[in-house]
């Protein structure tokens, strides 16, 4: 992201809004939960910014449950304070006034970033800048002038553009900014005090903004017709580079699909004793793989079985039934099924610990993990290798990839309250010669 702030700094994600000029998205949902490719805006956004901040605050209000249920399954430090009357940015970074530190940063939650931020040093406050020759765009969002190194003049939403520089939904403040914004009176535009004005009676007040300069490619997701533009400019370099490797992938993809038959067969051989014929079985992330598909299928095909699966992209399973998700609290009653398969899944979910939770909440006997893990360095690399090389050769490029050593995979059970029945290496790989470690583990509940 650049130099500029320290990297401990709270970051406050502003997520209240409806996004009436999203309709009919926002009819149903938060404007931030609509989704590009399988993730909400708002997972892009944090994605984005995680690995720069120490925790988060999302400031949220209409239909908060829906962000609240989706950040508590992310593995981020986060908090939620409620925007009760929706009156704009200004006011709604006026709500964080006792829960950050000297110098934080702001960001909305539905402006979508690909690139890198170019910081100043000794920066204390700034906002982003991108430089565009789109006049319109500048005019949907806030225009910029700059002197002296510093920001001058800031304009919301101007009728008429004479910069290239388009300010951006990105802010790093002092706590100095609270005052600043309860001096300032509502705009005649809207009603509401902007954040464009706090900012230039800050300039006109002797503060110090800092132009944090963007490289790359960045949008407001306002209209329907953003998320394909989201889309594109998130997955474009993705897809360059397939279409470069593309005929790599046709000459290896057979072989890889004989080993996955093979392992599949492999592992389904050790899950079958922990089945019953008659059972209700739920094989959590069953669509996004070729090899846990085969899996479920292999056990349907032995075993005279009740089958759903579940996942969060689309994709029917053989013999069984299939539900498409968002993510989040499984939606199904406690205790629904006889067992549930976490069959390699749990590594591509952005917080295993929580699913793990909820899988033992749905199942009223048994849950069977297959993972990818390790006992040192080695074995991680090689795991880490196979998983990515063969997510690759089918096409699921942007998974989570979580893995745990095997110490650090007992915990949860004690915390979770069940029996650990079986907790044994497996061999799922043709070569005895590949370090890594894939177990089995069968957890009973109590």
């Amino acid at each position: 992201m650049g130099g500029g702030i320290r990297n401990d700094l709270t970051c406050v994600v502003l997520c209240a809004g409806r996004g009436t000029r999203i309709a009919p998205y926002s009819e149903t949902i938060p404007k931030v939960m609509v989704e590009i490719k399988d993730k909400p805006v708002l997972g892009y956004v944090v994605d984005y910014w995680k690995d720069s901040v120490s925790d988060f605050i999302f400031i949220v209000g209409y239909k908060k449950e829906m962000i609240i249920d989706y950040v508590s399954q992310l593995a981020i430090k986060a908090r939620f304070v409620e925007q009760k009357e929706l009156h704009g940015i200004a006011d709604a970074v006026s709500y964080v006034k006792d829960f950050v530190s000297h110098q934080f940063l702001v960001v909305l939650g539905d402006c979508i970033c690909h690139g890198t931020f170019d910081m100043p040093e000794d920066m204390e406050q700034g906002i982003g800048i991108w430089e565009t020759e789109e006049k319109g765009i500048i005019r949907q969002n806030y225009s910029v002038e700059l002197g002296r190194g510093t920001v001058c003049h800031v304009c919301e939403k101007p009728t008429v553009v004479t910069t290239n520089l388009c300010g951006m939904g990105v802010y790093v403040f002092t706590t100095a900014v609270f005052d600043y914004i309860s001096r300032t009176p509502p705009s005649s535009l809207r009603n509401e005090i902007e954040i464009t004005d706090v900012i230039q009676a800050m300039i006109e007040g002797g503060e110090h903004i800092s132009p944090m300069i963007f490289k790359g490619e960045y949008l407001n997701v306002t209209f329907p017709y953003d998320a394909r533009e989201a889309r594109d400019i998130l997955f474009r370099r993705e897809k360059q580079f397939q279409e470069l490797m593309i005929m790599g992938r046709k000459l290896l993809l057979p072989l890889f699909k004989q080993l996955t038959v093979v392992r599949s067969w492999l592992v389904g051989d050790q899950l079958l004793p922990f089945i019953n014929d008659g059972d209700s079985v739920l094989d959590f992330g069953c669509g996004s793989g070729l090899h846990r598909m085969l899996i479920a299928s292999y056990i349907a095909s032995r075993k005279h079985i009740e089958l759903t699966g579940i996942d969060v992209v689309d994709r029917d399973i053989d013999r069984g039934h299939f539900v498409k998700y968002r993510g989040g609290k499984l939606p199904f009653d406690d205790n629904h099924f006889d067992v549930v398969l976490a069959v390699f899944a749990l590594h591509h979910t952005e917080n295993p610990d929580f699913y793990l939770s909820e899988l033992i909440r749905v199942t009223r006997r048994s849950i069977l993990i297959c993972e990818d893990t390790y006992t040192n360095s080695m074995e991680e690399a090689v795991a880490r290798f196979i998983c990515l090389s063969s997510n690759f050769m089918f096409g699921d490029t942007t998974l989570e990839r979580h893995f745990k050593p095997v110490t650090e995979w007992v915990d949860p059970f004690v915390k979770n309250g069940v029996k650990l029945r079986v907790f044994k290496r497996i061999y799922p790989h043709p070569s005895p010669f590949i370090p890594t470690r894939n177990v089995l583990i069968h957890l009973e509940k109590q």
